[in-house]
Parts: C-alpha cells; sequence; structure tokens
C-alpha cells in the first residue's frame, strides 16, 4: 500500500469532516502536464487545471516514490529517472470551504527523444478551402493509415491524431473513406513526410468533401448477459452517417418476457406493447447517441430461452440507406457467467460477404476502482483492417492497430468503480465491425480472443469467438442487398407493391412487422413483386424483409393510414 505523509492524512481527514458538516464538494480536480510525451531525465511541468476553489493547497504524488507537499504550488517541475508508466495525483483541499477533490492520469515516460511527432485532424470541410474552420465539422474515429508499417492510429471524438515517430521516411493515408465523403486535402489522399527524429513536429490534416444533402441514419444495440431475476442493460445507438443534422425517433422493441424498469435519458414507455421510444432533434452529422434501457427478467424464466429485442431509428424526413435502420438482437437467458467476453454476430457459419460484428464487454469485480482500463484484440489475418468501423463504447477512449494487428483501446482515468460499490457502473464494452478480407474459401475461420487490463493487474483472456466460411449460408448480413427496390403507394390505404429485380428466378419470402416486432404478413415468389394487402391493418408504420434464396435482400419500411 502506498504510504502518504502525516500531515497529508491529517489535511484530508479534516476536509472530510467539515465536508459533512457544510455540504457537499464542488470543486473537480484537474491537471495538465507538458511536454507530452516525456522524456526520461528531462523536466515536465504539471499544471492545475482544478475549478470551483477559492483557496487551494496542493498535494502532488508523481507516481515514482515522490511526493511534492509545497501545498501552494499548482505548478510543479519533475524529472523522471527512469522510463515507464506512472500514475499520478493530485489531491486538493480549499482552506475556505473545506472542500476536497483528487484526480489521477497515466503519465507515459519514453527513453530518449529521438522521435518527432505526427499530428492531424480528419474533418468535413463543408467551404471546401482546406482548413477547419465555422461551419466544418470533425469525422471521429477514422483510421489513419502510417506505412512502412502499416501501423493504425484512430482519429478522437474530436478528429484529431497524434503519435511519436522515429526517424525514416513515412506515407500517411486515411484505411478507409468514410460513406458519403470523399478525400479533398490532400489532393494525392497520401501525406509523405521525411522524419529526422529531432522533436520536430508534422501536421498531416485530412479534409473531406460531404456529398451533397444525404440523410442517412443507422442503429445497433448490445446488452448485459441476461439472466433470470436480475436487471438487464439494453443500450441503444444511433447514429448519423449522413451530411445534414437529422431528427427523429429512435425505438427498442423488447421481448415480452421482460418488464420495463427505466432508461436514461427518460424515454416514452408503452409497457403493453412491449416499446420504449426517444423522439430525437438535430443529430449532427457523425454524432452518436445512446438509449440505455433496464429491463428486469422475472426468475422463472428457463435459462436457454432465446429473448428478442428489435430496434429501430425513424427519421421526421427521409433516408438513404432504410436497410441500417433496423436491426435485431437476440440473448440466451443463462445462469453464472463470466462478465468479461467476447461476443460475435453473426455467429457460426456465415457467407463471404457478411460482416463482422465484436462485442468486448468487461467489468470491475474487484475490490477498488479501477483508474484505467486497457483492452488488446489481435485480428485475425482474416479481416480486413481497412474496412474496421467503430460502432460503440461505453467510455471515452483512444486506440490505435500496430504492424501485428494488434488492437489497443486505452481508457485513461476511467475510474470505474467496483461491482461491490456500483454494479450497473461496473461495466464497459467496445463494440466495432469489420468485413472478412476477400477471397477466403468454405471452411476457412476467423477465431478471436481479447485482453482485458485493469491497472496493472494481470489480464483477464476473454473467450474465443469463431466465425466459419460457408458460401452456402446466405443472410441479411449479406453484402448482396437489392438496389432496384420499389415501394408504391407508400403511404397505403389500400395494396402496396413491392417490386425489385430478380435476373436469377430465386425464391423470395416477405415478412411484415409492426412496431412491436409482430409478423402480421408473410408471403412466397418466385416472380419480382408482392402485392400486399394493408386495408385491415391498424394505421402506423410498418417494416418488411425480402429474402431471397440466392442470397439477395431487401428491407424498408411501409407507412399505412
Amino acid at each position: 500500500m502506498k504510504q502518504y505523509p502525516t500531515q497529508v492524512f491529517l489535511l484530508f481527514l479534516f476536509s472530510c469532516l467539515f465536508q459533512f458538516s457544510f455540504g457537499q464538494q464542488q470543486g473537480v480536480a484537474d491537471f495538465s502536464w507538458s511536454p507530452d510525451p516525456v522524456c526520461e531525465g528531462t523536466p515536465v511541468t504539471f499544471q492545475d487545471q482544478s475549478t470551483g476553489f477559492i483557496a487551494p493547497q496542493y498535494y502532488w504524488d508523481f507516481g515514482d516514490g515522490t511526493f511534492f507537499q509545497d501545498f501552494t504550488n499548482g505548478s510543479p517541475t519533475h524529472v523522471y529517472a527512469a522510463a515507464g508508466t506512472y500514475i499520478v495525483y493530485l489531491c486538493i483541499w480549499d482552506s475556505v470551504t473545506f472542500d476536497s477533490a483528487c484526480v489521477s492520469y497515466q503519465v507515459t515516460v519514453i527513453s530518449g527523444c529521438d522521435v518527432d511527432t505526427l499530428r492531424g485532424k480528419v474533418f468535413a470541410d463543408a467551404n471546401g478551402n482546406g482548413s477547419f474552420d465555422a461551419g466544418d465539422y470533425a469525422l471521429p474515429g477514422q483510421l489513419i493509415e502510417i506505412n512502412p508499417g502499416p501501423i493504425y492510429w484512430s482519429a478522437d471524438n474530436n478528429g484529431d491524431y497524434e503519435l511519436l515517430l522515429s526517424a525514416g521516411t513515412y506515407t500517411v493515408s486515411l484505411a478507409g473513406t468514410p460513406t458519403h465523403y470523399s478525400v479533398q486535402s490532400p489532393s494525392s489522399g497520401m501525406h509523405t513526410f521525411i522524419m529526422p527524429a529531432s522533436q520536430q513536429l508534422f501536421t498531416g490534416d485530412f479534409a473531406l468533401a460531404p456529398d451533397d444533402s444525404i440523410q442517412d441514419l443507422c442503429v445497433s444495440v448490445l446488452s448485459t448477459p441476461v439472466r433470470p431475476g436480475f436487471d438487464a442493460n439494453y443500450w441503444v445507438n444511433y447514429t448519423n452517417v449522413g451530411t445534414l443534422p437529422m431528427s427523429g425517433t429512435v425505438r427498442l422493441v423488447y421481448d415480452n418476457n421482460f418488464s420495463y424498469v427505466g432508461s436514461n435519458p427518460v424515454a416514452i414507455s408503452n409497457p403493453a406493447a412491449s416499446t420504449v421510444e426517444l423522439p430525437f432533434t438535430n443529430l449532427l452529422p457523425t454524432e452518436t447517441r445512446t438509449l440505455n434501457v433496464v429491463l428486469n427478467l422475472p426468475a422463472s424464466v428457463a435459462l436457454g430461452t432465446v429473448v428478442t429485442a428489435i430496434v429501430s431509428v425513424d427519421p421526421t424526413i427521409g433516408d438513404e440507406n432504410e436497410a441500417n435502420n433496423i436491426a435485431t438482437y437476440d440473448r440466451t437467458v443463462i445462469g453464472s457467467y463470466d462478465p468479461n467476453d467476447k461476443q460475435v454476430h453473426p455467429e457460426g457459419d456465415i457467407n463471404p460477404n457478411q460482416n463482422l460484428l465484436y462485442t468486448i464487454r468487461f467489468q470491475n469485480t474487484g475490490t477498488a476502482s479501477a483508474i484505467n482500463v486497457e483492452i488488446k484484440d489481435q485480428l485475425s489475418p482474416n479481416v480486413s483492417i481497412e474496412t474496421f468501423q467503430m460502432t460503440g463504447a461505453s467510455h471515452s477512449y483512444t486506440f490505435d492497430i500496430d504492424e501485428d494487428r494488434w488492437g489497443t483501446w486505452r481508457f485513461e482515468n476511467i475510474h470505474l468503480p467496483d461491482s461491490n460499490t456500483n454494479e450497473p457502473e461496473s461495466h464497459g464494452f467496445v463494440q466495432y465491425r469489420i468485413d472478412p478480407v476477400l477471397g477466403l474459401s468454405d471452411g476457412q475461420t476467423i477465431s478471436n480472443t481479447a485482453e482485458i487490463y485493469f491497472d496493472f493487474n494481470a489480464p483477464i483472456i476473454t473467450n474465443t469467438v469463431t466465425s466459419t466460411i460457408d458460401s452456402k449460408v446466405t443472410g441479411l448480413e449479406e453484402s448482396l442487398e437489392l438496389t432496384a427496390v420499389s415501394v408504391f403507394p407508400n403511404p397505403a390505404t389500400d395494396v402496396v407493391r413491392i417490386q425489385w429485380d430478380n435476373p436469377n428466378a430465386a425464391e423470395f419470402t416477405l415478412n411484415l412487422m409492426n412496431m412491436s416486432g409482430q409478423t402480421v404478413k408473410v408471403g412466397q415468389t418466385y416472380g419480382n413483386a408482392f402485392n400486399v394487402s394493408v386495408n385491415s391493418l391498424s394505421a402506423g408504420t410498418y417494416f418488411y424483409t425480402i429474402q431471397g434464396s440466392d442470397g439477395h435482400w431487401a428491407s424498408g419500411k411501409i407507412m399505412v393510414q
């Protein structure tokens, strides 16, 4: 256990006693440091960035066994003798309000400084001038590819990226271009830098031109394990992947085995229909929001029961690609479980054209909060890194993929509570989508296992998930989406016709569902159209899917008046 000077314990004991008497804490502790990264043997200056204190007094712990006890100094300088990773603490006490607060960060000290810094921003350049200015917006989560290597670095939530490189000549480009955008600057799509490794700064921005007036929403969902007698958290993530701000409604239709407990933000619940709805406005391009729904599963539900959730997002006006506006999520009811696991959807055999949705879940089951959490995941050589796309995460993170295909998510200063102190907040997750590489043969497998690190503890190794290529498998996740589908009239009052091209004379099945996920119409044909009678249906929104025996498919919405 770390030993602190006696006066520090007395100082904070004194402050806690007075907080108990006078009220809640008001101040927020925070700090920064420069330079970053820190070089061994070179001074680093820490700077207090705290707010809400009137007469702060400081206590610094630099993580290498050195304490700084000049209580008046909010910007101390320190020298680390050796490279490594150090947890630096700042604790503040206000001598007027008797308020106190602490914060910690992980500081990396490198050996030597024979490196240069590559820094840049990925953004939508609305006015086409190549600079990030008014009217432009960041494109977060884009993968930057650096060669030789290659290594991959992810832009953060502000579209920024920064990494250190040794001496050499490097090409820097985007690993993939997001849908509805094209690279405008640099015109070649690539930067080339000759780095002397002398602590210089190189800037490699990527300005992307957005397509005109694209409205496109998408939705995804994941949950904690589903156990009889316990609550389950469902996270519904909805994202604007278009180029215009959008408004609409996100919806969860949950299995009728569940009972509704609550949601964050507060949503509209209809227990009779097993639905939760949340209207939203002004969802900006690239922005993701999350609806967290808590459901309770009765203890009487049998193990092995499959519970199904359907999520959808319904824009107020139009959508470029309705296929990604709805998703189905099946979970199997289980008993005891390991809360740190890996999942893949779809499971088992997959068509070589299907993409894979991976979820890594973690929970702090220790006896104290985890200051930092790190997830490592070595991507299979049978998946294409260029198609990697983050679809959700529980907390803010940084991410990169090294030349050995190890993806690393870092949740620094997450302070994840332990499950004994705060079970609902002790969970976290990351979720991403990726495609198999082209040309895989039947029988080839894609296996994946993750490693989860809580602070400096030994890693927790998750289960291994395996997908096997089988070209005979068909499914809605395939890239065989029908592109020329017409639905008319829509809205409809009597009969609606769904028509498509069917050059292979494949057998197609129709499934029409209401907002509660119940099938209300089915059909089969070897032709190229369904004439669906809707005059007996209640007014409202319905979802259709058509699935062909040759793997082609389509989905969308029908409005009944």
